[in-house]
């Protein structure tokens, strides 16, 4: 065995089997068991009353194996498996079984998240949720009743009850492919944004019931503020209307830009609402009193508010807004301190979208300057530079230039997913 120069010999003398090779050899050839197979007359002929425990040893094996092995499900194997195997019983596809009525109702009403009613019906979430982030606020913080928080209150019930609805029929991406059956979708949803809708609708019910039925429940006004676990169906939205209507593809830049002042202008609102209701817990020494402010309309209270938060929160402050208690103290340390936080992600949010604007901006003035430079070292003519800077702006505008590289490398990361539609 030593001496065999098929296998110690030089390398070329090797042979290297592909994968196509030992498939067919396995097809051709016949495969001898290493156990010989035990006919009916001795598997009956075995006495497990004298061997009692041959029964748990068999089990514990079984057991075992299927432990050992990585394909636990037939639904996991693939072709390549069953011809490695050489069974032709995996050519045999059964019929599937015809759904039921009601599934098939139900995978009628399956929508797509791009369909034009769930479009619209984003839209005007979205609205409605941008109005209910700046009024729940103020709602808790200045004690707005009446027949208009009545209403309010009950249209947001009925919105965020509709919106589960919709959502229970809106498809999922799952692994970069669409979903439009009715059980992955309702079960998708379950685990990703029910929670948050369920809370938000919770919270505006018990709002409602409380303020209408005076029934002998502990009252909490911030049980409201529920609602902005909504930022994760509010983000969904805007990520959906930014792919439909390619808004970042064209205006990335501004779009951050947007993201970063909406975001920032939406907590000093939530800080200023809270620095409002705080005073109201000592009634004889707050911020108000100290301010001349206790007259004042809510508007004008609300305006000092939002200053104060606005420029605790950019580390300006000015210092003719103070705490007076001990409780306006506190809350004004976890401001300042929450505050460095959010002003420094935006500083640097910022300046990285100032710089991705102004980098295209200066690319192009560098390549300008090269060019007009040449032009005048050679002493052309007035007339036909002016033609070649604006033919040169022109393509700038028009973005001639391809970025084929990057386009094939994406369109071979799509191909790898089976997408072939990308072609």
């Amino acid at each position: 065995f030593l001496m065999n120069k098929a296998i110690f010999g030089p390398k070329n003398s090797i042979h290297i089997e592909t994968e196509e090779d030992f498939l067919s050899s396995k097809q051709n050839a016949h495969i001898s068991p290493f156990i010989p197979e035990i006919t009916a007359e001795e598997r009956k002929s075995v006495d497990y009353n004298k061997n009692p425990n041959l029964l748990v040893y068999l089990r514990k094996f079984i057991t075992r194996l299927k432990q050992s092995i990585s394909f636990k499900y037939f639904h996991l194997l693939k072709d390549y498996h069953y011809n490695l195997l050489s069974d032709p019983s995996c050519h045999f596809k059964e019929d599937p079984k015809p759904d039921s009525l009601y599934l098939n109702m139900l995978k009628k009403l399956i929508i797509s998240p791009y369909h034009p009613i769930r479009l619209l019906w984003s839209v005007l979430l979205m609205l409605f949720l941008i109005f209910s982030f700046v009024y729940i606020p103020m709602e808790i913080s200045f004690d707005f009743f009446g027949s208009f928080t009545d209403g309010f209150h009950i249209i947001v019930i009925i919105m965020l009850s509709f919106d589960i609805g919709i959502s229970l029929i809106t498809g999922t991406f799952a692994n970069g492919s669409l979903l439009l059956d009715p059980t992955k979708t309702c079960a998708n949803y379950m685990k990703t944004m029910f929670c948050t809708d369920f809370l938000g609708l919770l919270s505006m019910v018990y709002g409602l019931i409380y303020q209408n039925f005076q029934l002998g429940i502990p009252k909490s006004d911030l049980g409201k503020l529920l609602i902005y676990f909504k930022i994760s169906k509010f983000s969904w939205i805007i990520r959906t209307l930014s792919n439909y209507f390619k808004i970042e593809h064209k205006y990335k830049s501004y779009v951050d830009l947007l993201k970063v002042m909406g975001t920032s202008l939406i907590i000093a609102h939530v800080i200023a609402c809270l620095w409002h209701m705080i005073a109201g817990l000592d009634t004889n020494r707050n911020w108000i009193i100290a301010s001349n402010l206790q007259n004042d309309q809510w508007s004008m209270q609300y305006a000092y508010s939002i200053y104060w938060a606005i420029t605790t929160m950019m580390t300006v402050g000015y210092g003719d807004i103070v705490p007076r208690n001990p409780i306006e103290i506190v809350f004004a340390i976890v401001v300042i301190i929450f505050g460095c936080v959010v002003y420094g992600y935006n500083l640097n949010t910022i300046g990285i979208v100032v710089h991705e604007i102004s980098k295209n901006e200066n690319k192009f003035n560098a390549y300008l300057q090269t060019i007009n430079s040449f032009m005048n070292r050679k002493k052309i003519d007035n007339n036909l530079q002016t033609r070649v800077q604006e033919y040169l702006h022109f393509k700038r505008t028009e973005k001639l230039v391809i970025k084929a590289e990057e386009e094939n490398k994406i369109i071979e990361t799509l191909l790898s997913y089976g997408l072939e539609t990308y072609k």
